[in-house]
């Protein structure tokens, strides 16, 4: 027991330490403010115009007033209009609006329209990679794993796996992207690139489970498996192995929490193990409940 509280002690604190340094600025005032973007003073303010007009209309968007929505696009593109832009501006102004255009197509089910604004997004964004450097990940990660979610929902589970695959092991194979990614792990925040992943999977595991309860075990084996041959869970590599041979016992209890997994699939791994105690079931239970607000 000794160790696992240890364990426990040093996991609460690595967590605090990483959700303190993870308050970023919002991507979208970074863009805003970045000069090689937005050159001079009057496009910058459209900018902010256009930034405020989209954070109103996914308002709009998660109360279900499409009206007020289209009032809001209408705006947008008077707005949008006024700009001088170069190809820069275009690619900061497209990575504003279209993730805004992309779930306003998925909440109401327009799918194809939803990936293709979405895959907009993630373009620009890859595009403005030069001058936003390290700073584009998060976003870029988020908006892949928003479009892997636009295609749980159109049932084309596949190619949720295929994208979590590509950002597992194929993302850093082009060559400006290795960059970015090694210049992330350089300026102190490398245990962030991995939260980044872990955010990711949490968020498409939930997902999963609301669209599919069913199929939730078998896709949830799935990605277990993808994080399996991953080189980013390499020191994880045992733990996983053991879970899909359903080989896990208390002794590795430890192990799990001290290791760097999603916070859903360490859970499931640490609910997979027979307890000797009601005494080691509490515990364990009051660390997930208190680091992570999750019930086991």
């Amino acid at each position: 027991m000794n160790n696992l509280n240890q364990a426990i002690t040093n996991k609460k604190e690595r967590v605090h330490l990483l959700n303190v340094n993870n308050r970023l600025e919002h991507i979208f005032i970074t863009i805003i403010n970045n000069t090689d973007i937005f050159q001079n003073s009057e496009n910058k303010i459209f900018g902010l115009m256009i930034f405020n007009l989209c954070q109103d209309s996914l308002t709009a968007i998660r109360i279900g007033n499409y009206n007020l929505v289209n009032h809001y696009k209408n705006r947008i593109k008077g707005i949008q209009d006024k700009i001088n832009e170069n190809q820069l501006t275009r690619f900061g102004v497209n990575a504003i609006i279209y993730p805004m255009l992309s779930y306003y197509d998925y909440k109401i089910e327009r799918f194809s329209e939803a990936e293709h604004n979405m895959i907009i997004t993630i373009d620009s964004l890859k595009q403005l990679s030069e001058v936003l450097e390290e700073n584009v990940l998060p976003p870029l990660f988020e908006q892949y794993k928003n479009l892997a979610l636009i295609y749980f929902k159109n049932n084309e589970p596949q190619k949720v796996f295929t994208i979590l695959d590509y950002l597992l092991n194929d993302f850093k194979s082009n060559e400006k992207q290795n960059e970015i990614f090694n210049n992330f792990n350089l300026i102190g925040k490398g245990k962030n690139t991995k939260k980044l992943f872990n955010n990711i999977i949490d968020e498409i595991l939930l997902k999963i489970n609301l669209f599919d309860k069913e199929s939730y075990k078998t896709n949830f084996n799935k990605v277990v498996d993808l994080l399996y041959f991953s080189k980013l869970f390499s020191e994880e590599k045992q733990l996983i192995e053991d879970f899909l041979n359903s080989k896990l016992k208390f002794e590795d209890s430890s192990k799990i929490v001290e290791a760097n997994l999603p916070p859903i699939i360490e859970g499931t791994f640490l609910n997979s193990i027979k307890y000797y105690t009601k005494e080691q079931k509490d515990l364990i239970n009051d660390y997930f409940t208190e680091t992570y607000n999750i019930a086991l």
